[in-house]
């Protein structure tokens, strides 16, 4: 089983929105998609919403100028042969300067038959405004 560097993982993932790398950023899902918010949960159960979603993410950072996200991966646990669960802390920054509070996230990740892990479900400390996709920080 191919040992996964989340913080590697996480950094790939963040950079394809900064890069608009829908591609990348696809490879990296597993759907469907479960996505929790302090606020709601999606399912996001196909390449269009993904779409959507990671459209709306970037239309989100850039209309707010946010020109850096930092995640930072806390812990990862090993929760059997091809799954864990990886808790990381995230940053948006303008500037230099936080634009809201950092916030806590996890992520479950399986390992494909690819040897690519991939995320199926994720719960973010981030509110998400009224619906999918997300839109502005609350």
């Amino acid at each position: 089983m191919p040992a996964v560097n989340f913080q590697a993982w996480l950094d790939r993932v963040g950079d394809s929105f900064f890069d608009a790398d829908f591609a990348t950023y696809r490879d990296a899902v597993l759907l469907p998609l479960t996505v929790a918010t302090r606020d709601e949960t999606h399912i996001v159960s196909d390449e269009a919403q993904l779409q959507q979603g990671f459209t709306a993410w970037i239309d989100m950072m850039e209309g707010a100028g946010i020109d850096t996200m930092i995640r930072t991966s806390r812990d990862v646990e090993q929760l059997g042969p091809e799954l864990i669960v990886g808790r990381y802390e995230t940053e948006l920054l303008r500037g230099g300067k936080r634009m809201v509070e950092p916030f806590a996230s996890s992520m479950q990740l399986r390992l494909g038959g690819d040897g690519t892990w991939r995320c199926f479900s994720v719960a973010s400390g981030f509110g998400a405004a009224s619906g999918w996709p997300m839109d502005r920080p609350k």
